[in-house]
């Protein structure tokens, strides 16, 4: 995601810590937070959470990434609840079958190989927000896009694979219409 962000001339920094810039996120236009594939991942606290949720609230743009903090981390490891962000109802813990990622919606015609980290990735279950990705073995959502969280219209993508997993494969490219905005899925 750094390497991307950088190739699109923003403004990007690294960090393990959600606060090191300020404990009110809104001091950002964008947060990305990769929470890491199980057994390798990081359960988002009670603290945390309540930030991404006051971000997203006030406008934020918000990219969450993990394979257990959607629908396992929440109800089995105390994680928050970060669901309502996404627009999301619960849904199956996942298993470790992800192997390719087909685009829907908005992005219908990608397709990329999956390399990623692969155990236990959270089905998204969206209720009125926009599924984006889909497991290509079957019909499981492990992306989604919600284009209205709040009284700011805050948005967000939630994605249940690792973005660094994404093989990109040449046969796969199409061109984006021109009427279509990919930044503003992400970055406006």
């Amino acid at each position: 995601i750094f390497a991307a962000c950088q190739a699109l001339g923003e403004s990007v920094f690294i960090t393990d810590n959600l606060f090191e810039f300020s404990p009110d996120l809104t001091v950002h236009e964008i947060v990305f937070a990769c929470a890491g594939i199980y057994s390798d991942n990081h359960i988002i606290s009670a603290t945390e959470g309540a930030a991404l949720d006051a971000f997203a609230q006030a406008g934020g743009r918000v990219y969450i990434e993990g394979s257990d903090c959607f629908n396992y981390d929440p109800e089995s490891a105390s994680g928050y609840q970060i669901r309502p962000i996404f627009d999301l109802a619960d849904g199956p813990d996942g298993s470790g079958d992800l192997s390719n990622l087909t685009g829907l919606n908005d992005l219908a015609g990608f397709s990329f190989a999956y390399a990623g980290g692969n155990n236990f990735i959270d089905e998204l279950q969206p209720v009125a927000s926009t599924p984006i990705w889909k497991n290509t073995a079957n019909v499981d959502n492990v992306g989604v896009f919600n284009a209205g969280y709040g009284t700011g219209a805050g948005r967000g993508i939630a994605a249940s694979y690792e973005f660094g997993g994404l093989v990109d494969v040449p046969s796969s490219i199409v061109r984006v219409p021109a009427t279509h905005d990919v930044t503003d899925l992400v970055l406006a």
